[in-house]
């Protein structure tokens, strides 16, 4: 940066020379480096959305028996996926998933779901075997 400056002095025995600068100029280069520095928080915030939504979503619900009782472990199915997830003891199930369109199975039933990159909630109602 090239600052204009009003005087040089000379302070004896440090053998430095200091300058005194515009007093303007500062003022003006600091409010530079202040939207700068806003500017980059900006575009790191743009960044971090961006790549949030990329890396995946949560699909999560609760199996519960028609009676209102929890299913638990319970396999829960999605499309083209070999290893299914199990309800904990209070009928829940949780999965990380790209956001798309997905298929559930649960004990014959399916539904067809579309998982948002914010989440999605999918409950089921099933019968006692």
């Amino acid at each position: 940066m090239v600052y204009t400056t009003n005087q040089v002095l000379y302070i004896p025995g440090s053998g430095l020379k200091t300058v005194k600068y515009n007093f303007l100029l500062k003022v003006e280069v600091k409010q530079m480096k202040s939207f700068r520095i806003i500017l980059l928080l900006l575009f790191s915030f743009l960044l971090l959305d961006h790549n949030a939504s990329a890396v995946g979503a949560e699909l999560y619900g609760q199996i519960l028996y028609s009676d209102g009782w929890p299913a638990s472990n319970v396999d829960v199915v999605f499309e083209k996926n070999k290893d299914p997830i199990k309800t904990d003891r209070f009928g829940f199930y949780s999965k990380d998933l790209d956001p798309k369109e997905y298929n559930l199975k649960v004990k014959g039933k399916e539904k067809r779901i579309f998982l948002s990159p914010r989440g999605t909630r999918v409950d089921f109602r099933i019968t006692k075997d």
